[in-house]
């Protein structure tokens, strides 16, 4: 029975069958090991949206030590997460894409042009009101 004594020293095959065994010092190990690479990949790719990060980098480490029992070995554990993580974000941006628009923004992608002459209208108003503004400032009101 391999424990996992030291960061160092424990390789790939050896903190897995840890984990799988429910050895909490190897959990936080596998944790440890790869939450600054996750944790980088998901940020870059949800820039702007920042506060979902550590929530989908949650989500990938569950569902890697869910799934670890089905890890074969044919890549680096931490590609293997990489790939998870990928999937997530994929998924974050795939449910994105079905959630219906505001009703303020279906208005407008619906009706352009109203948006257009909506906004051509503000300016024009804008326009009249600074240009009265102009007026009494010259005559000294």
């Amino acid at each position: 029975m391999v424990t996992v004594s030291s960061a160092i020293e424990t390789d790939e095959p050896d903190l897995i069958s840890a984990v799988l065994r429910k050895d909490r010092k190897a959990t936080a190990e596998f944790v440890t090991r790869y939450a600054d690479k996750i944790y980088s990949y998901v940020r870059y790719r949800l820039i702007p949206r920042e506060e979902l990060v550590d929530d989908l980098v949650q989500e990938v480490f569950l569902e890697g030590l869910g799934g670890l029992k089905g890890f074969r070995g044919d890549s680096k554990l931490e590609e293997w997460l990489l790939g998870i993580a990928r999937h997530k974000v994929g998924d974050y941006y795939r449910s994105r894409l079905r959630e219906p628009l505001a009703l303020d923004e279906s208005a407008e992608s619906s009706q352009p042009e109203l948006a257009i002459e909506s906004q051509i209208d503000a300016l024009l108003d804008r326009e009249e009101l600074i240009g009265s503004e102009v007026q009494s400032v010259q005559s000294g009101d």
